[in-house]
């Protein structure tokens, strides 16, 4: 390897202009690169010789001389002699290397989906709820129901940023740390983001036309025929949320929570034209009706297997007993006589995800659901 031969395998990994292409100046840069490889005692001073210690390889490498610091001989090795062809190796498997670093760069880390603020059918995958949003309903459906004034009261701004930021970033949270109305407020920050809101924003005058309609058959069949215009992934969400809302309401003499007043809570989230400001002030009295419809009537408009969308346990009003029933029906456990209110009771449910389909739903409306029912 020539000062030259070593120019021009080195000139494109040391001087290049980023993405340039060109090479109308590739004799002029391999030309410097030779100069300075044949004048860089000159030019970096004699000291680089000692620069990876003071080992010299005589020009004929017919022997290495390793030198102390106290410059006496310590060790001389005769008729080694250190090969050209591997030094040539060497140098070229570096500059394969770095020009394959070049031309093909590794990729950046894989950023996780932006969970808040974006489209819901962004981050369902085939229609399925994210598990954050599914754990988040889950554990407000187990853990909510008898707390007070849930989706009602305020949470801590600090902690719902936080959530909200781990969330976001993919990480894994424990909800079992977090406060039950932090989750609330937290879950209804995504549905108060969802681009276009959860009903469609391009639908949101027929949803407030359906509380003008005649009898109460007519306004759920005119709700569900809305419901068939929007992205199933919405579908999917609404019925979730409703079982959810719905089975707070059963417990409203614990938590405080009617249909009215969980309607006054969670339509600003869910029901809303985007930018609309105060606009929408002169509605609010009629979309907190629509709300209050959708929650009173969700076992008829989405579907009485909505009550099992969390697992097949449920929790009698009373809060007397838990119920918990397997898989093919039949009854594994109860606990009887213990009260929630005097003494805390541990829940732990377990629910499936998966794709909701359309036509489970249309079943549905046929009538009740005979596999299994929920008692509240």
């Amino acid at each position: 390897m020539t000062a030259y031969n070593l120019s021009v395998c080195i000139t494109p990994s040391m001087l290049c202009l980023s993405n340039s292409g060109s090479s109308e100046n590739f004799t002029k840069q391999i030309s410097f690169i030779q100069f300075l490889i044949e004048n860089c005692l000159k030019i970096f001073g004699e000291d680089i010789t000692c620069l990876f210690g003071e080992t010299s390889v005589s020009s004929d490498n017919s022997n290495i001389t390793d030198i102390t610091d106290n410059s006496e001989k310590v060790a001389v090795s005769d008729k080694k002699t250190v090969r050209k062809s591997s030094l040539k190796n060497w140098a070229f498997g570096c500059i394969c290397r770095t020009r394959e670093e070049n031309q093909h760069p590794s990729l950046p880390p894989t950023k996780p989906k932006q969970l808040f603020g974006a489209p819901l059918e962004d981050v369902c995958d085939n229609d399925t709820l994210p598990t954050p949003i599914l754990d988040m309903l889950s554990f407000i459906n187990q853990k909510g129901l008898f707390t007070e004034c849930i989706f009602g009261k305020s949470a801590s701004i600090k902690s719902c940023r936080a959530l909200k930021k781990k969330l976001n970033c993919g990480d894994t949270v424990n909800l079992n740390e977090e406060p039950i109305l932090v989750i609330a407020c937290v879950l209804k920050d995504f549905l108060r983001n969802i681009q276009g809101s959860i009903f469609s924003a391009s639908l949101y005058d027929k949803w407030l036309d359906v509380i003008d309609q005649g009898n109460e058959d007519d306004k759920i069949k005119a709700t569900q025929r809305l419901l068939d215009q929007l992205p199933r992934a919405n579908v999917v969400f609404l019925r979730y949320l409703f079982a959810v809302l719905r089975n707070i309401e059963q417990h409203s003499s614990s938590n405080q929570m009617t249909a009215y007043n969980l309607s006054v809570c969670i339509t600003p989230s869910i029901l809303h034209l985007p930018n609309s400001g105060s606009s929408e002030l002169g509605n609010f009295t009629k979309k907190i009706s629509f709300i209050q419809f959708l929650i009173e009537n969700c076992l008829k408009i989405f579907g009485e297997d909505i009550t099992c969308l969390f697992g097949e346990m449920s929790v009698s009003s009373d809060n007397s007993d838990i119920t918990d029933i397997t898989d093919n029906s039949e009854k594994v456990a109860v606990i009887k006589e213990q009260s929630l209110e005097s003494e805390p009771v541990r829940m732990t449910m377990f629910y499936k995800k998966g794709q909701l389909q359309y036509d489970a739903m249309t079943s549905s409306r046929m009538g009740p659901s005979t596999d299994l029912s929920t008692v509240f």
